[in-house]
């Protein structure tokens, strides 16, 4: 852990990851080590938590400096972020230099700079009768409202309202560091408007850390979250799946 947690070992496996719960197989491995660690080393078990990176780029390419046509330069990059990181596994981190290093290598008549862009989103089940905390483990963009954090819609029985959804404020942090989120409606146009400026729950940019109120929502809810750095820390209990979305290729 960062900071380091001394005398205890933490534990994650990929078995069971898709509910993020303590599945059978997880509780006998723990009980196990208990039995073969020392005496001052406890072991503890950390669900699973599953991250999926959307990942869109936009690569130009010199088409004199390559034999390969259009569609084989989008493949060739496409099955190469592929291999590299679309394993299901942890320590799956992902950084925009490293992306750029590897589309150069795949085809190097790739023309610099790359257009790469990506966001971060993790599903929810919110409870009526208890707050719900999650992190993203990263830093999330603090840049006016609605650029850090999104959610998919929803009925709010807290606030009696449907077709609503989740944003953080953009309101400078308190003493302790977290900002108020706020519940908004966008209409046919996409104008987006407040319905509730607070008492929806609240959000820590720096730990990229989110609390959601208890009945704001009772139903499962995809988070969407802006990193403020152009990279994805995936350590300790963190999968980090990554998906290739808008991908384009063109010919100079």
């Amino acid at each position: 852990t960062d900071p380091p947690y001394y005398g205890r070992v933490f534990i994650s496996t990929i078995d069971g990851a898709a509910g993020g719960v303590i599945d059978a197989n997880s509780v006998a491995i723990t009980e196990k080590l208990r039995e073969l660690c020392p005496v001052s080393i406890v072991p503890e078990y950390l669900a699973p938590q599953n991250l999926t990176m959307n990942l869109s780029y936009n690569v130009n390419y010199n088409g004199s400096g390559t034999t390969r046509t259009r569609e084989q330069v989008e493949r060739a990059i496409f099955d190469a972020i592929a291999d590299e990181y679309g394993k299901v596994r942890f320590n799956n981190s992902v950084d925009v230099s490293d992306l750029v290093a590897l589309i150069k290598r795949v085809e190097p008549a790739v023309i610099t700079p790359l257009n790469i862009s990506f966001d971060v989103s993790r599903s929810e089940i919110l409870s009526t009768d208890r707050d719900v905390e999650f992190t993203f483990k990263n830093a999330i963009n603090f840049a006016g409202a609605g650029n850090g954090l999104t959610s998919t819609t929803f009925t709010s029985p807290k606030f009696g309202l449907s077709n609503v959804f989740i944003q953080d404020s953009g309101v400078t942090p308190n003493r302790f560091g977290v900002s108020p989120l706020r519940l908004v409606t966008r209409d046919s146009s996409g104008l987006v408007s407040v319905a509730a400026p607070s008492g929806v729950g609240e959000i820590d940019y720096n730990r990229g850390l989110v609390r959601i109120f208890k009945n704001v929502a009772n139903s499962s809810v995809v988070f969407t979250a802006n990193f403020k750095d152009p990279k994805v820390i995936a350590k300790q209990e963190i999968i980090l799946r990554v998906l290739q979305g808008s991908v384009t290729v063109n010919q100079l």
